[in-house]
Formats: structure tokens, sequence, C-alpha cells
């Protein structure tokens, strides 16, 4: 029974499957996800959607479920897909390569490991392992950036303490490496415990998305940084040293101390669909040089990104009426189907 469609508050609805400690999406096919849960088990599985009026419709199909051979106590902190990553040798066993970051027990280190998991034999292997230090205090982390920029060719890191970019690649063998490109935190003067919280990768132009990555920063005092990385067609990709291209948007009017907590874009027309996206979520791009940033108290920034380097305030407005008492957690996202509109959720007064 486990996957039925079953509608909120329904009787027997909870307690029948392991708490889900992280989670993440395959931004390839948009309907496959791996989540981590309680039991140790790293599982796969795709969303086939659910309707109320038919609750015992299976709402996912389970492609695979394995216990991960970790130290015990380990914390598994974040996860995230990365695409075109599987080597060539794994290539018809239908798998996923995934980055796992971890905290072993009792360690203020933490752990990026990098997996490839098979959906038929529902079988996994590490393929490489590298430690990481961050600059806090705190012996648990608090890492809420962990995913792949556009071009799929840097894997962001970011928390308390941690702001790390780290180049994944291919050998011509075929094996997948992890190098540290730039350690943000060690690099440049920044407030004591200051915790990143939000991140986007930005696209520019269609020139520059085989050579370069913008990537947006928000972070927990209220501050919103961009980085850009450049190199391709073989060189090796570093931090662009030009001025304008990294470090703090000086046009922000977010409120100091108030979290970014969200940075997202909007969605550009659809595309015809295809007999290859057949049966899955639509693959459209973000629009470009276009971005959008909310603080927690409800004050949403439109930007637009210079071809100078850098970007410029469209617009600001209020979701609602600021109240730094309430401490909101909140999400947001474009909509696919009406690019022009946009979703809001906050917690804990369950505002959308």
């Amino acid at each position: 029974l486990e996957g039925e469609a079953l509608p909120v508050g329904a009787p027997g609805c909870g307690g029948r499957a392991p708490r889900v400690l992280c989670m993440c999406q395959d931004k390839q096919d948009l309907q496959v996800f791996a989540t981590y849960d309680e039991w140790g088990s790293l599982r796969l599985w795709r969303w086939r959607g659910s309707d109320p009026a038919a609750a015992g419709r299976d709402a996912v199909d389970w492609l695979g479920a394995s216990p991960l051979d970790l130290p015990a106590g380990t914390t598994v902190l974040q996860m995230c897909f990365l695409p075109g990553m599987l080597p060539k040798k794994f290539l018809e066993s239908d798998g996923k390569a995934l980055a796992l970051l971890t905290q072993p027990p009792g360690s203020t280190f933490l752990m990026l490991r990098v997996a490839f998991v098979f959906d038929a034999t529902y079988e996994w292997h590490w393929a490489v392992t590298t430690g990481i230090e961050r600059q806090s205090d705190r012996r648990d982390a608090e890492v809420s950036v962990f995913a792949m920029s556009q071009s799929d060719r840097l894997l962001v890191l970011g928390g308390r303490g941690l702001l790390q970019f780290w180049r994944v690649w291919q050998t011509p063998d075929g094996d997948v490496r992890l190098g540290l490109v730039c350690d943000a935190i060690r690099a440049c003067p920044w407030p004591a415990e200051t915790a990143m919280v939000s991140c986007m990768g930005v696209l520019t132009s269609p020139d520059k998305d085989e050579k370069e990555d913008w990537i947006t920063i928000g972070s927990n005092d209220g501050c919103l940084y961009g980085f850009n990385f450049v190199g391709g067609a073989g060189k090796e990709i570093e931090l662009d040293s030009r001025e304008g291209a990294w470090g703090k948007f000086s046009a922000s009017t977010h409120t100091p101390g108030v979290p970014i907590q969200c940075i997202f874009g909007s969605w550009d027309a659809p595309s015809e669909p295809s007999p290859a996206s057949h049966g899955r979520a639509s693959l459209m791009p973000t629009e470009r040089k276009s971005f959008f940033s909310v603080g927690e108290d409800g004050k949403l920034l439109w930007w637009k990104m210079l071809d100078r380097g850098g970007g410029a305030l469209v617009q600001e407005i209020s979701i609602w009426e600021p109240d730094l008492a309430v401490g909101r957690r909140i999400a947001c996202h474009s909509s696919r189907l009406e690019p022009s509109v946009v979703g809001v959720a906050g917690v804990p007064d369950r505002t959308i």
C-alpha cells in the first residue's frame, strides 16, 4: 500500500513509512526523485501523480532501494543528482549518479561523496569521497545549499560558515572526479557565523552557457552575492577575476539581518512537445538574465543581470505586511503553465 494517494489527515496516513531526512529531484527527468530516510535507505522513485478520488492508485513507482553502508551515527545532510556523470561502463545499467554530503559522528568535518545507484538491481557503490572543512564553531553542521550549477559543471555547497564551489567532471576513462574551485569563506572577509541559505544559477546568454556559470547566493543577514565562474572547452574552471564579476549586490534593498530564503527564476514559454519528453515533465529553461529574491519578511526583489556583471534592481514589492516576530519559513516557485504567476508558501502561519 505504500505510495498510495491519501488525503492529508486521513486515517492510517501516518506511521506507514520511515521519516524522510533529505530529498532531491532529477533535473533531467523531473518526475524522478531520491530520498534518504531514518532507516538508512536510499530510495529512487518516479512520481506518477495523485488523485483524491482514487486513493487506491499508486502515486509512485519505486525504482530502487538499498541501505547505505555508512559508519554508525553518520548524518546525511544533503544530496543531489549529478546529470550526465554515470560512467560509460554503467550506461546500460539504467542508473543514476548522486552526490551526498555527510557528517561523521563527533566530527566537525564534512564528507562529500559520489554514489552510483542502479534501478534494476537495487545496487549502489561509492565512486569518490573527499573531506570538507567548514568555518564554524558549531558542532552540528547547517547546510541549506547543495545544488548543481546551470551547466552541471559546478556543485555549490552553502551553509553556516560554508560556501564552496566544486568542479565535477569525468576523466577520459569515465571516472568521476571532484575538485575544489573556490572556498569563498576563506577567500573573502565574512561576518562571523554567516550562513548561506539560498542559491540559484542564472542563465545569461546562449554563447556563454558552456563557458560561464553565474551563481547567486542569499545569506541569513539579508545580503545577496553573485559569483561568475569561467572556463570551458577543456579549460579549468576558475572564479572570474574581472571587476564586477563577483561580490555583493550593492543595489539590494533587502532588510539587513533578515534571511533571503528564496532565489528563483521565471520560466520561458514552453517549447513544442517532442516524443523524447512524452510522459515526463516539460524541461523548460528559466528566463535568461532574470531572477527574484525573497526575504523572510516577504520583501520580493526582481533583478535583471547586466552585461558588464552584477545585477540591476527592477522592482520591489511586499508579499505581506512585514512582521519580524513571526519568523516565517517560506518557499517560492514560478508556475510553468503560467510563468507570470508565482506561488509563495509561508510557515508557520500556512500562508499561500
